[in-house]
């Protein structure tokens, strides 16, 4: 249901908003969480849908999160002037 949804959403903005308050990442919690949960709900369609098995979706999260965080520290590292 719609609130349960909402309770797992703010969940990861909190997650996020510790990790901006850790300086280890820069931007807005909502925004971050709001495209890290999309993007994740986007796999678990597709395997709903038969695009893949339970194993492969797990393998594409999995490699999904590794790259948007790795974008998400690059990108902090590209505006605070580090590499």
């Amino acid at each position: 249901d719609t609130a349960f949804a909402l309770s797992t959403l703010r969940q990861l903005i909190d997650c996020v908003q510790a990790c901006i308050d850790a300086d280890l990442l820069d931007g807005d919690a909502d925004d971050i969480a709001l495209e890290l949960w999309a993007s994740s709900h986007g796999v678990c369609m597709l395997a709903l849908a038969g695009m893949f098995d339970a194993d492969e979706a797990h393998r594409h999260l999995v490699r999904l999160q590794d790259h948007l965080f790795v974008g998400l520290t690059a990108q902090r590292g590209a505006l605070s002037g580090g590499a």
